[in-house]
C-alpha cells in the first residue's frame, strides 16, 4: 500500500472518531429530558357540612321569652299577688280546674300542686306555643296532673261537666264574642260550678288612658254579661288596685 493512500484511511478514521467523541459529548451535556409529572387524581367532593340553626330573629329573645318576662315579670301586680289570688279560689284535693287563657302558665303550675292528688289542671289557650311551654315547663317540674288544651277563639273545648271551677285571668277582655265562651265555660262547670274572673279595672278618672283603651268591658258590662250567661255574683274580694277580681257561681 502506498504512503498517500495511507494517509487519507489514517485521516478518515481520524475523522470519523472526532465526530464520535463530538456527539458523544453534546449528548452528555444536554440536558436531561424530564419526566412529565402525573396528573394528580381528582379531588373526591367534600362532604357537605349540616346548616347551623339560624339564631332566632338574629339573636333577639323569642316570643315565649318575651311573654314569660311580661306575665311573670316582678312589675306585674298580678305575679305579685299571685298567692293571695290562689287563695281566693278556694282549691281542694281531688278539684278539676281549667285555667282559662293560662299563657305561660303561671297559675296553672301554682294550681297544679293544691289539687294533688286526685285533681288536675286544664291549660286552655288558643296559643299552640304556650301550651307547649306549659307542658314542657310542668314535665320539668314533675307535674303531672296538668293537661294542655289548645281550643278556638270562642270556646274550651272542655267536656260537659268535667271542672269544678274556671279561672280567667286578664282575658275576659279578649273575648270578642263573650256570650260564646260564657256558654262553653257554663256547658264544662259541674252544677255549682265556679267561675273566678281577674280583670282590669275600667273607671274614669282613675284607670290609666291604656287601660281604659286596651279593656273592653267595665265593671257594670262584666257583670252583667256573665250573669246573663247563667251565673251568678257570689263576692269581688278586693285583692288588687289595678285589677278586680270577681267570683261567680254557675247557677
Amino acid at each position: 500500500m502506498n504512503r498517500s493512500l495511507s494517509k487519507h484511511i489514517l485521516w478518515g478514521l481520524v475523522s470519523g472518531l472526532a465526530m464520535v467523541v463530538t456527539v458523544g459529548l453534546a449528548w452528555a451535556q444536554a440536558p436531561a429530558t424530564k419526566e412529565a409529572p402525573a396528573k394528580p387524581a381528582p379531588a373526591k367532593p367534600a362532604a357537605a357540612k349540616p346548616k347551623a340553626a339560624k339564631p332566632a330573629k338574629d339573636g333577639k329573645e323569642s316570643d315565649i321569652e318575651s311573654a314569660v318576662k311580661r306575665f311573670e315579670g316582678e312589675g306585674r301586680d298580678i305575679f305579685q299577688k299571685r298567692c293571695e289570688i290562689v287563695e281566693v279560689c278556694q282549691l281542694k284535693p281531688g278539684m278539676m280546674v281549667a285555667d282559662v287563657g293560662a299563657g305561660t302558665g303561671l297559675f296553672t303550675r301554682l294550681f297544679a300542686p293544691k289539687v294533688a292528688p286526685g285533681g288536675k289542671v286544664y291549660a286552655v289557650d288558643i296559643e299552640k306555643k304556650y301550651i307547649q311551654y306549659i307542658e314542657q315547663t310542668c314535665r320539668q317540674q314533675k307535674l303531672a296532673n296538668v293537661v294542655g288544651v289548645v281550643c278556638p277563639a270562642d270556646s274550651t273545648k272542655l267536656a260537659p261537666k268535667s271542672v269544678d271551677l274556671v279561672f280567667i285571668c286578664d282575658t275576659y277582655h279578649h273575648f270578642n264574642h263573650p256570650e260564646k265562651n260564657l256558654a262553653s265555660i257554663r256547658e264544662a262547670l259541674r252544677p255549682g260550678g265556679r267561675l273566678v274572673v281577674v280583670e282590669f279595672r275600667k273607671e274614669k278618672g282613675v284607670t290609666p288612658d291604656w287601660v281604659m283603651k286596651h279593656v273592653r268591658p267595665d265593671r257594670e258590662m262584666l257583670i252583667k254579661e256573665i250573669t246573663q250567661a247563667g251565673f251568678k255574683l257570689v263576692d269581688e274580694p278586693q285583692v288588687m288596685k289595678m285589677q278586680q277580681v270577681y267570683r261567680f257561681e254557675r247557677k
